[in-house]
């Protein structure tokens, strides 16, 4: 800003505007939310303060933002459970996060020091600030085995431990596409993906206004979007056109042939007899 400020008392006082009289002013910054806000509303705000030469002091209502980040919970069950029995929980599943239904658009996660729990990578986040960190920092160590040694790499893909549960930090509102990429041994892969909505939706009760969370395609656990992903017992059909079919069509050929073989080699038998 081009002003020519004076210091008196410890206050800046405006002693001549270099614009016109009045004057409207835009100051932009940018924010992000930290690691440490997963699953929380973080609040932020600006406070510009001044004094004109007629003496009044601003601003009186500073403006605050307030963002919402999510956490998103996935279960991995058999279904050997009963009402008596709970289902048992698998690990050595593989997921993959993505925002469209063509799982074209991965989202980018990286371990934390907490096992089976992941948190959205911010490798191009850049933050200010007295002991502000990205969550590449605050979980140095964890994520660089997960890389490998090409570190602006990113990756999605999350296997269930012995819990068969995982847990995604840092999500906003919006529509996300769950996938499972293998599942345990001897167990059936989910087919197709898992639709999660989670929608921020502002309504005024009793005068006063509020935003409303709600999720779709998940169970509202304490505020959590908890899914939960349950496996058939068996072997995976082979797909159509896949290794397994061609496999299929090769041995059905060879026996065919054989048996075209034989036909021939009886006929010839009984003609020279």
């Amino acid at each position: 800003l081009a002003f020519d400020l004076d210091k008196k008392d410890g206050n800046s006082i405006l002693s001549e505007s270099l614009y016109a009289s009045p004057v409207d002013v835009l100051i932009e910054y940018s924010a992000s939310v930290g690691p440490d806000a997963a699953n929380s509303s973080a609040k932020n705000s600006a406070t510009l303060d001044w004094v004109t030469p007629e003496g009044t002091f601003g601003p009186e209502d500073p403006e605050t933002t307030e963002t919402k980040v999510y956490n998103l919970g996935i279960t991995k069950t058999a279904n050997d459970g009963t009402s008596s029995t709970p289902a048992t929980r698998l690990p050595g599943a593989i997921f993959e996060l993505y925002l469209d239904k063509d799982c074209t658009q991965p989202v980018a996660v990286i371990p934390t020091n907490n096992e089976g729990v992941y948190i959205l990578d911010d490798v191009n986040t850049v933050v200010s600030g007295v002991n502000r960190k990205t969550a590449r920092e605050l979980y140095a160590g964890y994520w660089e085995t997960y890389i490998g040694a090409d570190l602006s790499k990113t990756r999605n893909d999350m296997e269930t431990p012995a819990s068969g549960q995982l847990v995604i930090m840092g999500l906003e509102a919006g529509t996300y596409y769950l996938k499972e990429t293998k599942a345990p041994e001897g167990y059936n892969k989910l087919d197709g993906t898992i639709n999660v909505t989670i929608n921020a939706e502002y309504v005024e009760e009793n005068g006063e206004g509020k935003i409303v969370y709600t999720y779709e395609g998940a169970t509202d656990v304490n505020g959590v979007a908890r899914v939960t992903v349950v496996n058939a017992y068996g072997d995976e059909l082979p797909s159509t056109g896949g290794m397994g079919t061609t496999l299929f069509y090769v041995i059905g050929g060879v026996m065919a042939a054989a048996a075209v073989v034989l036909l021939i080699s009886i006929k010839r038998m009984k003609s020279e007899a």
